[in-house]
């Protein structure tokens, strides 16, 4: 854990006097709403923000007709992110799972035609929150029980990765849809750790007006 958080921190101090270089426009932080499926099987929702603290840019030129050019676009991006997210476990509990995330970002275009393709990968840091349904009783001395609200915490950490596309019939502002494929470690469970598979799928949205060339 220790060694995790000090990559971290070594990562973000390297990487933001790069970005204080460059001369473009500060990216916007994304917001961004899902729906969270752990297991597939257990449905929940996830609210989330992230920020880009390096960019770099790449714009190629290309000719569209004899009086026309178009520019091809590359961005590259390091982003840190927060999130929290609900699932139900039907008969089981409820988890609440709060995370925070560093991620490498890349969008592109590949013809004047073709929207902004997303493509993101990274990890997670989450803590994980859960709540047994129904009743809970606890040994209250030799012969006698006391109810509890039981559940448990656990350390989540995750590997993820995401594709997405800019929506083109929302014109107003810049939104794109993703799925998000999620392998999460619940630690400790039990006298180890419990690996999990989850689905995301949701839209993203810097809630920037969108610009012509999308």
């Amino acid at each position: 854990m220790y060694q995790v958080l000090s990559f971290l921190v070594l990562l973000l101090l390297c990487t933001v006097p790069a970005s204080g270089q460059k001369k473009r426009s500060t990216p916007k932080p994304e917001f961004r709403i899902a729906y969270f499926g752990d297991y597939l099987a257990r449905p929940g929702a996830k609210l989330g923000v992230a920020y880009a603290f390096a960019q770099k840019t790449k714009e190629k030129s290309k000719p569209l007709n004899r009086e026309e050019n178009y520019i091809l676009t590359k961005i590259h991006r390091l982003e840190i992110g927060g999130s929290f997210t609900f699932y139900h476990h039907p008969g089981d509990h409820n988890g609440y799972l709060f995370n925070a995330e560093l991620l490498w970002h890349r969008i592109r275009n590949r013809s004047y035609k073709t929207r902004y393709r997303h493509f993101e990968a990274g990890i997670g840091l989450g803590y994980l929150r859960y709540q047994l349904l129904g009743t809970t009783f606890k040994p209250d001395g030799e012969s006698s029980f006391k109810e509890i609200n039981g559940g448990g915490n656990a350390f989540m950490p995750s590997l993820f990765a995401a594709w997405g596309m800019n929506l083109r019939f929302i014109k107003a502002t810049d939104v794109r849809c993703y799925v998000k494929p999620l392998v999460m470690f619940e630690i400790p469970y039990g006298a180890g750790a419990r690996g999990h598979f989850a689905f995301e799928a949701g839209l993203s949205s810097s809630l920037t007006k969108t610009k012509k060339s999308r």
